[in-house]
């Protein structure tokens, strides 16, 4: 297992491996009024409280419409993995929605017909949007042929060559580039808070996570496990130098699905015998699979993770808020070095 140094701690890779997209959705005047609001609110998304302004174009990948969100600009119509990234819900209410980056790149039918409706002839995407898939490529020259066939014009924004010039690069096509400087300060404050609590060695927990689903239609909750070699690997426990010990607690056999295993119950968490539990998702899932798993075996209070109540509900981290990720790494350290 490697253990990061503190000068790679602002990295931000590009693991895609989700391929599930939502989706059109049409708002009422009083919806936006409300997502306005909600989304001007403090703890939302943004680092301020001004509502954002919205524009008229389609933007394609999370990382971009994270960052225009923060440089106080929202799209019109957006493409993002909606299912795995949290603050998008918020997004949704402003923003009608497509399917996720790879699949509106691939077949840009929806794209087209759905910026015609809204009168948009201007894309902005990620140049590595395919964001679905870790194997998904997509020609660029090929996309920007097929927009223009229709009257539109498509630019691309690169976050490869590291986050302060995608900010400054996505602020200059918006238009807001005085917007940038304060943003960039920001990350670079929380980024220094992150790095300042950094371990100065590995941690060596072992660390189980699951993700919580619950629907208030039908009021059923269930839970995934996130295997090993996922994001939250990557951006939060290799670099504290933890082990993701999730493996454990499916059956062999089992099926995985976009880097999760669906769990009936918490039956081999004793096998998996973790220092920690971390709950992301809808806590309360979590929660309550694990009191009816200790109802059904009382040894299971001899975990460690039980035992110390180790078990806390923290921020799942995608790769899709590039600029909150310092905030959320440092949440994760003080839940882990306890």
């Amino acid at each position: 297992m490697k253990h990061l140094q503190r000068s790679e701690l602002g990295t931000v890779g590009y693991l895609h491996r989700t391929k599930i997209g939502i989706g059109r959705r049409f708002l009422t005047p009083l919806m936006v009024m409300i997502a306005a609001l909600c989304l001007a609110a403090p703890g939302a998304l943004a680092y301020g409280t001004k509502a954002p302004k919205k524009i008229p174009i389609v933007m394609v990948g999370d990382r971009l419409v994270d960052v225009a969100y923060h440089l106080g600009v929202v799209p019109e119509v957006m493409s993002v993995r909606s299912s795995h990234w949290p603050a998008s819900k918020e997004l949704e209410m402003v923003s009608d929605t497509l399917m996720c980056p790879t699949r509106t790149l691939g077949d840009t039918s929806l794209l087209v017909e759905t910026a015609k409706k809204h009168g948009i002839t201007r894309v902005i995407a990620e140049s590595r949007a395919g964001s679905c898939s870790a194997n998904s490529t997509i020609s660029m020259v090929k996309l920007e042929d097929r927009l223009k066939e229709h009257g539109m014009t498509v630019e691309f924004v690169d976050f490869s060559e590291g986050l302060e010039k995608a900010v400054q690069e996505i602020a200059a096509v918006l238009g807001v580039p005085e917007n940038a400087a304060s943003v960039l300060e920001e990350y670079k404050k929380k980024t220094a808070k992150a790095e300042k609590a950094m371990p100065k060695k590995p941690l060596g927990k072992k660390v189980v996570v699951l993700k919580g689903v619950y629907s208030e239609e039908t009021g059923k909750s269930f839970l995934q496990v996130e295997a090993p070699e996922g994001y939250t690997d990557r951006f939060l426990l290799e670099p504290l130098g933890c082990e993701n010990v999730g493996n454990r607690m499916f059956r062999e056999g089992a099926k995985e699905s976009h880097g999760y295993y669906t769990l009936r119950r918490l039956t081999n968490l004793g096998v998996a015998n973790p220092d920690v539990i971390v709950m992301t998702g809808d806590s309360y899932a979590g929660q309550k699979a694990l009191k009816e798993a200790l109802a059904r075996d009382p040894e299971l209070r001899n975990v460690p993770a039980v035992r110390s109540m180790a078990v806390y509900s923290l921020p799942a981290f995608v790769n899709s808020s590039a600029l909150g990720y310092p905030a959320i790494l440092y949440k994760w350290i003080k839940a882990l070095e306890m």
